[in-house]
């Protein structure tokens, strides 16, 4: 298994991001989301994983829009470089080495630092582990978006969490991300777990109205029951 030992400092420099304020951290690794007015209710915690061969600027501008849906967002560059600029998450399902980035990335935040549970959102290879971390660490993950994710490998024996939601988008020309989005529905729906599964116009990328559509899944992810 892939070990990966980080120490994290963090460069408190804060810039507005759209609705958000923004961390990163010292080595450029990951970047910390916070809503510039935090009311009463502490928001809860979304990490964001980037595909194969991209970088967390990806997420990043994903994110204000996260956060105006009411969440403190986390992104993070995957540990493998590809050639400039372009990294990837372990190939196949090493599921620990991904959790171990992530959680150093989190205890470096000192506005995350304490977070035992947070949701998950990822794109292509980060969706694959993005499920992946919620079928393997149920007590960790709260719910997962999955936007394009491809199955990098063999599929792990592991089942569908209890009662964490998902939210799946697959573009209709997009036949590797279609197939796996409709395994892992199937998981969800046999396990009686809550899922979603939308399909949209297009091939291997975010829908063209992901706008709409994030806020849209990250209040399913956090109240499924309010369909």
């Amino acid at each position: 298994m892939m070990r990966i030992v980080l120490v994290v400092l963090i460069v408190v420099v804060a810039a507005p991001v759209g609705a958000a304020t923004s961390k990163l951290s010292a080595d450029g690794n990951a970047r910390l989301f916070l809503p510039d007015v935090v009311g009463p209710v502490r928001p809860p915690l979304l990490v964001m994983l980037h595909g194969r061969g991209s970088r967390r600027e990806h997420m990043d501008a994903v994110a204000p829009t996260a956060v105006e849906a009411g969440f403190v967002v986390v992104t993070i560059n995957a540990p493998i470089p590809l050639g400039p600029g372009k990294f990837q998450w372990p190939p196949g399902a090493d599921i620990e080495a991904v959790l171990k980035r992530i959680s150093t990335y989190l205890s470096g935040f000192p506005e995350t630092a304490s977070e035992r549970q947070w949701y998950v959102a990822g794109f292509s290879q980060g969706a694959w582990y993005a499920v992946l971390l919620a079928m393997a660490h149920p007590e960790t993950v709260r719910g997962v978006l999955s936007m394009s994710a491809v199955m990098m490998a063999d599929m792990p024996r592991l089942s569908a969490p209890k009662q964490i939601p998902l939210v799946l988008w697959a573009g209709y020309q997009d036949r590797y991300a279609e197939r796996a989005a409709e395994f892992f529905a199937d998981l969800w729906r046999r396990a009686g777990s809550p899922v979603k599964l939308e399909r949209f116009d297009g091939g291997h990328t975010l829908p063209q109205d992901w706008r709409l559509r994030l806020p849209v899944a990250l209040q399913f992810l956090r109240n499924p029951e309010q369909r």
